[in-house]
């Protein structure tokens, strides 16, 4: 009953959008970036120490700190999961909790600062480790933003850094 009038969409309704969302976009990488590399320079400035063991691990010992990462990342959880269903454990899986979610915060850091070493040693520059973080942080960012490789790396950088982290911690300890 009536006439049916078929019409293509607006194209400047499809720009406007795209616009609001590289608006919000872009800050927030920004942010992003620049939050990571300053929590990188305050681990540096904290302990260059441990931080030198941590990325001495993936340099080193890349395989390993591989294998270790992939184990702490599939385990942890199950750990986190077993510990709470019995009720003396809730304690105990919080704190393991809180720890899994600070490597999974230091993580990207971690692998920053170990690509940044890499670079500096690979280049024959002679920058010093704070230079050598925020280089590596921003190019580790630069590479997990790539289609397709990004997320590849991106795994690969969590899985390095969890194996480093675990294996320079229990080194520390002792």
């Amino acid at each position: 009953k009536g006439d049916t009038i078929k019409q293509a969409p607006k194209i400047k309704e499809f720009k406007k959008w795209g616009n609001k969302k590289q608006i919000v976009f872009w800050p927030l990488v920004s942010f992003g970036l620049v939050s990571t590399v300053v929590l990188g320079l305050v681990l540096v400035r904290l302990n260059s120490d441990a931080v030198e063991a941590v990325t001495d691990n993936i340099l080193g010992r890349p395989w390993a700190t591989l294998g270790w990462g992939l184990m702490l990342l599939v385990l942890t959880p199950i750990v986190i999961v077993l510990l709470l269903i019995t009720l003396v454990g809730i304690p105990l899986a919080i704190l393991v909790g809180l720890l899994f979610a600070v490597y999974l915060l230091l993580a990207k850091v971690i692998f920053g600062i170990a690509l940044g070493r890499l670079i500096n040693d690979k280049a024959n520059w002679k920058l010093s480790l704070y230079w050598a973080a925020t280089i590596g942080i921003v190019v580790a960012d630069l590479i997990i933003f790539i289609p397709i490789i990004g997320w590849i790396v991106g795994v690969f950088a969590l899985l390095w850094s969890f194996g480093a982290l675990m294996l320079a911690s229990k080194e520390l300890v002792k």
